[in-house]
């Protein structure tokens, strides 16, 4: 029985990792094109913000003129010449749903109780904000609480008839 050396390893799962490296470079590839194509799509004069989470976990793989992302992006034929006046931006925040969601279920507060409200309560300006970082530093209200407890606080109001 032969036993196998290092060098046998690394040759055994190198094939991996080309294959990896390819299907890296083929999603950052079409993620560039797709990213160019909206661009084309909406052009947005005032810059075109990539989000999400995908962003920030690869950005030293989208950033640099020389990037498989960045050559996609502007491979776009005759219309390529109109991205250079598209400035390009990379959110670096992984939890913008979230904040949305909370500026959401804070504007949803504030119609709800804009004109029906009980003696003593606050002023619409007068609400207090809620604290997303202490919300996710509790060990049962995570992200995923704050965001259910939102669409939840929305769905309530609908089906309450206080919406207006």
């Amino acid at each position: 029985m032969r036993k196998c050396g290092v060098y046998g390893a690394i040759g055994r799962n190198g094939m991996f990792l080309i294959h990896a490296i390819t299907s890296r470079s083929i999603f950052h590839s079409a993620y560039g094109s797709e990213v160019g194509s909206t661009a084309i799509k909406f052009i947005p004069t005032g810059g075109l913000f990539v989000t999400g989470g995908l962003t920030p976990k690869n950005i030293k793989f989208i950033e640099g003129a020389n990037s498989e992302f960045m050559k996609a992006y502007h491979d776009k034929g005759r219309v390529s010449c109109m991205l250079s006046n598209i400035p390009l931006f990379a959110v670096m925040v992984e939890d913008l749903g979230v904040r949305g969601a909370h500026k959401c279920c804070q504007v949803e507060f504030e119609k709800l109780h804009r004109d029906d409200e009980p003696l003593g309560a606050p002023a619409p300006g007068e609400v207090e904000p809620l604290d997303v970082a202490a919300a996710t530093a509790a060990p049962f209200y995570g992200p995923e609480f704050l965001v259910v407890s939102t669409i939840a606080a929305v769905a309530a109001g609908v089906l309450l008839g206080r919406r207006k």
